[in-house]
C-alpha cells in the first residue's frame, strides 16, 4: 500500500507594513510580498511575490517578480517574470525571461529581450535617493534643515526694528521735560517788547 503526499506549500506573509513608503511608492532591496488590496508603486532590487489574493493597482519594476493574482499596471523586470494561471494583467509587460502558465489572462503589449539594462539602471537611480538604513527599517528619515545666518541677515535687515517698552518710556520722559522749556521760549519770543522812548519825546514834556 502506498501513501501519496503531497507537499505543502507555506501561506504567503505580506510584508507591506514594514517596507518602505514614500507617497505612492514603495521600495525595498530584499523583496516585496502583496497579499491583499494595494494601490502603489513598487521598486525592488529583489524579488516581489503578488499573491492569488493579492490586488496591485499600480506599475511594478524589480530584479525578478512572480505574480498570481490581479494587477492593474506595467511591469518591467531585469531577469525572470513569472506569471502563475491564476493571474490577470492589465498592462504592458517587459521581461528578460517570461514563464507564463496555462489560464493567465494578460491585456497589454509584451516584451521579451535579452537584456533590460536601462530597467536596472532606472531601479538603481531610484533606490538610490534612499538610505540603506531607511529602506531596511520601512521608515522614511526626516531630513533636519541647517539654517545659515548669513542667509537670512538680508531678511532680518529690512525687517523694522520695534523699539522695546524702556526705550519708548525714556523716549517720553525725554518728551515731557522738553517740551515746558519749548512753550517757554515760544512765549518768551511771541511776548512783545517795551518800546525805546527818543529823547526828543523826554525834551517835549512839561511837568
Amino acid at each position: 500500500m502506498f501513501a501519496i503526499f503531497k507537499k505543502e506549500v507555506a501561506p504567503l506573509i505580506s510584508n507591506v507594513a514594514d517596507t518602505l513608503r514614500d507617497g505612492e511608492d514603495m521600495l525595498s532591496t530584499d523583496v516585496i510580498v502583496v497579499t491583499d488590496e494595494l494601490n502603489a508603486n513598487l521598486f525592488c532590487r529583489g524579488m516581489i511575490t503578488i499573491g492569488s489574493e493579492g490586488i496591485l493597482a499600480g506599475n511594478i519594476t524589480s530584479e525578478a517578480c512572480t505574480i498570481s493574482g490581479s494587477i492593474t499596471g506595467d511591469i518591467c523586470t531585469v531577469q525572470t517574470l513569472d506569471i502563475k494561471s491564476t493571474a490577470v494583467i492589465n498592462g504592458n509587460i517587459r521581461a528578460t525571461v517570461l514563464n507564463i502558465e496555462e489560464g493567465a489572462v494578460i491585456n497589454g503589449r509584451i516584451t521579451v529581450q535579452e537584456e533590460n539594462a536601462g530597467v536596472k539602471v532606472d531601479l538603481l537611480n531610484k533606490l538610490n535617493l534612499y538610505t540603506a538604513d531607511e529602506l531596511l527599517s520601512g521608515k522614511k528619515k526626516i531630513k533636519s534643515t541647517v539654517i545659515d545666518p548669513l542667509a537670512v541677515r538680508n531678511t532680518d535687515s529690512k525687517l523694522e526694528a520695534k523699539p522695546s517698552y524702556g526705550t519708548l518710556r525714556a523716549a517720553e520722559k525725554r518728551e515731557t521735560v522738553e517740551k515746558p522749556r519749548l512753550v517757554q521760549k515760544e512765549l518768551a519770543a511771541a511776548a512783545p517788547q517795551p518800546k525805546a522812548v527818543e529823547s526828543s519825546e523826554v525834551n517835549n514834556r512839561w511837568w
